[in-house]
């Protein structure tokens, strides 16, 4: 959601704020992973699919096939 809302951001459809929450979201759960377990392959892995989560959902986010035109399936033109 961080990655979706950043580029909701870049667009100007959502304010900034909405973005920041996710991030603060997303750093105090992390933060909590690395508090309460010692850094292993469970932590880097968490890290990791975060990081790799954000990406996948601002490449989404920015690279949006535009809506179908059903239109003409819809309604018939007679031709």
């Amino acid at each position: 959601m961080a990655g979706r809302t950043l580029a909701a951001v870049r667009n100007r459809t959502v304010k900034a704020g909405r973005h920041y929450a996710w991030v603060i979201r997303a750093i105090v759960c992390l933060s909590a992973i690395a508090f309460r377990h010692p850094a292993d392959l469970l932590f880097i892995a968490a890290w990791v699919i975060a990081a790799g989560a954000f990406s996948a959902g601002l490449w989404l986010a920015l690279h949006q096939k535009p809506p179908e035109d059903l239109s003409h399936d819809i309604v018939p033109h007679d031709s």
